[in-house]
């Protein structure tokens, strides 16, 4: 074809018209529209439709300017060249007519592709642009030293309010750095990137619960837009959190789906003396120290003993023997029958909780290595509270281990939105980005999270393992005395110490695994800790032996032996593929 020819036909054709109306006009439009759609607060992808489409309308415009002529008798084909030239030219009017018609074409294009966006946002799960936080609630009662009191009903609240799929819930520990803060609404919204803020104060809390609650719009400019005070018998405190998180659908202009109208309408009534033990059990088990356990199981416990169907005390006494195992206090196998027993009996109860189906989610991954059961529970909890971070983010490790990084990721993610500042769950990215070896972006992770805090267990145990795997022994070695300085065990430190000056690095694990033997002598270590201690000083041999032990003692750490880097160079030993294959790991999608 003849290049000149071909230009010479596209003018003749007049394509290069038609293009430039377009442009122009469209232009004009998605100025129109972005004023429109800013000023009803719609989401930015309503714009990116609307712009996508006003895109894909060029070549259509361009393929239809080619094949057919707009003239004021209506659209024909364009003739042939020896034709066209037997025809008088065009009048200035009859171009005219051209734009008119291409104007109304791409009005009418864009119109329909603006309300078929606006009725999806409409129909849409608008999650990513409904946002609440839910300060702490300040406590006004007489007694104003139940510091249990204010922390469980903030907890309990977001929980009941995160069943709302729409509606992105900020989890308790991201809002607790808020508790008596001087900083505006405006800013607290900011920080945690959320469209609205809620605040309650607990007016009474005796033989009734009387709460006042404010929802503030945070954006784009700040204004209280419904406030009312609730007043409850005790036993009805459930019933309560479901007239809030209604009423909240009703100011966020939210549509409850069947399933949330159900879960919203359904709640149990409950002794009022088991639900204050039971906030004071949520309480201790929050802290997970030691100590804190022991304490928050005399309060579970306590709860049962008041009210011997109360369902979440039972879910809440596995969740601290899960802790315990999962904090190596206590052998798993020796707490996988009791555990059994107390989720079913909770399920048998209530099968509406969450929390009950996230227990069990978590012990069927690293109590029961029970992959099937584990996947579906951690779907049916997302069904019933899709705004649990933790929930998602432990399905984020539960998805590694069955081999699904990508979706692990994705998990993860979701959960950092709804809970952007707790250091756990920063610490868990952490460990998603070892598993894909990404050690430097896990090094600077935990580095800034361990500036928030400074002593947290897990980020200190994740970041000296991304150390390790970076091939950055002396800062390993460095985080390793860190990390038992926090617990204050001297004789760990000094261990490492002296095992680090006679054989450096290496000297120093095999020190501290030698020092934990022998403690274990008189208090339960776990293997996995020995084990994994000899897998990073290259004593391999001592390390299987170790790890071996774990598996018969059911330690919940055992599901990571296939995914964790520090492993890598164990996978060459035929005794270490054969305690893989032992673990029955499903197969990778």
């Amino acid at each position: 074809m003849d290049p000149k020819k071909f230009f010479s036909e596209l003018k003749r054709r007049k394509v290069y018209g038609v293009a430039i109306s377009y442009g122009i006009t469209a232009w004009v439009l998605a100025q129109i529209t972005e004023l429109v759609t800013s000023s009803f607060e719609t989401p930015p992808w309503v714009m990116k439709m609307i712009i996508i489409a006003l895109i894909i309308g060029l070549p259509i415009a361009v393929i239809l300017a080619w094949v057919y002529d707009m003239t004021p008798q209506g659209i024909i084909k364009t003739k042939p060249e020896e034709l066209e030239n037997s025809q008088t030219p065009k009048s200035k009017k009859s171009i005219i007519w051209n734009l008119f018609l291409s104007a109304i074409i791409i009005i009418s294009f864009v119109t329909i592709g603006t309300w078929w966006a606006l009725n999806e946002y409409k129909s849409a799960d608008t999650g990513v642009t409904k946002s609440l936080a839910i300060l702490p609630l300040r406590n006004f009662t007489e007694n104003d030293n139940r510091i249990y009191l204010a922390a469980g009903l903030h907890s309990n609240l977001i929980t009941n309010v995160s069943k709302i799929r729409s509606l992105r819930t900020i989890t308790p520990r991201s809002t607790l750095k808020y508790k008596n803060s001087e900083k505006s609404i405006s800013e607290i919204a900011n920080e945690l990137g959320v469209d609205a803020i809620l605040e309650a104060d607990i007016m009474k809390f005796e033989d009734t619960v009387q709460l006042n609650f404010r929802l503030i719009q945070a954006v784009p400019k700040e204004r209280t837009i419904w406030a009312q005070i609730f007043e409850k018998p005790i036993s009805e405190i459930y019933s309560l959190f479901d007239e809030v998180s209604q009423q909240i659908a009703i100011e966020m202009d939210l549509t409850l789906t069947d399933q949330e109208k159900l879960l919203l309408s359904s709640a149990k009534k409950v002794d009022p003396e088991a639900y204050k033990a039971y906030l004071k059990g949520v309480f201790y088990w929050m802290k997970l120290t030691e100590s804190d356990l022991e304490q928050s199981l005399k309060y579970f416990l306590l709860a049962l003993k008041i009210d011997p169907n109360y369902a979440a005390a039972y879910a809440g006494i596995a969740s601290v023997g899960a802790a315990k195992m999962q904090n190596g206090v206590v052998r798993g196998i020796e707490v996988i029958p009791k555990l059994d027993s107390l989720m079913s009996k909770a399920l048998e109860l209530d099968n509406s909780l969450p929390e009950v189906y996230f227990t069990i989610a978590l012990w069927n991954t690293w109590g029961k290595w029970d992959w099937k059961n584990a996947g579906i529970a951690f779907k049916k909890a997302l069904s019933l509270n899709p705004n649990h971070a933790a929930t998602r983010a432990y399905y984020s490790h539960y998805l590694y281990i069955t081999g699904k990084p990508k979706e692990a990721l994705r998990e993860i993610e979701k959960a950092l939105l709804l809970d952007p500042v707790n250091p756990l769950l920063q610490a868990v990215y952490g460990m998603d980005l070892n598993y894909s070896h990404e050690f430097s972006k896990a090094i600077d992770l935990l580095t800034n999270t361990l500036k928030m805090a400074p002593n947290d267990p897990t980020a200190l145990s994740c970041l000296r393992a991304a150390y390790h795997n970076n091939k950055e022994f002396d800062k390993a070695y460095e985080i390793f005395v860190r990390s038992y300085e926090a617990e204050n065990d001297k004789e760990a430190v000094l261990a490492l110490k002296n095992g680090y000056a006679s054989g450096g690095y290496p000297g120093a694990l095999n020190s501290l695994a030698e020092f934990l033997i022998n403690r274990s002598a008189d208090k339960y270590v776990t293997p996995w800790r020995i084990g994994t201690l000899y897998t990073r000083s290259g004593n391999n041999d001592l390390a299987i032996k170790y790890l071996f032990e774990a598996y018969n003692d059911h330690d919940s750490n055992m599901p990571y032996i296939n995914i964790d880097p520090i492993f890598d160079d164990l996978k060459n030993y035929p005794e270490f593929r054969n305690l893989i294959a032992k673990m029955n790991f499903p197969n990778s999608d």
